[in-house]
């Protein structure tokens, strides 16, 4: 089970993806104006995400939009 904190951070990601699909990136100090201790940490997740990203040669948000399940429970 996460700790607060990682869930903290999970969710602050979620908000990163859901802003990028937007076409709006947020920078960890935006998405972290009302916790500024976890500046660093989103910081990275980012980095790692964008890492993968690259390594990858795919867009993380359009993938991950085509492997989470749509309202009838199966995946598109």
């Amino acid at each position: 089970m996460p700790s607060p904190i990682e869930k903290q951070i999970a969710d602050l990601l979620i908000h990163w993806e859901d802003r990028l699909e937007l076409g709006e990136v947020l920078s960890a100090e935006e998405l972290c104006r009302d916790c500024p201790d976890l500046t660093e940490a989103v910081a990275q997740q980012i980095r790692n995400l964008q890492a993968m990203e690259s390594l990858l040669g795919t867009d993380i948000v359009d993938e991950a939009s085509t492997l989470a399940p749509d309202s009838s429970g199966y995946r598109r």
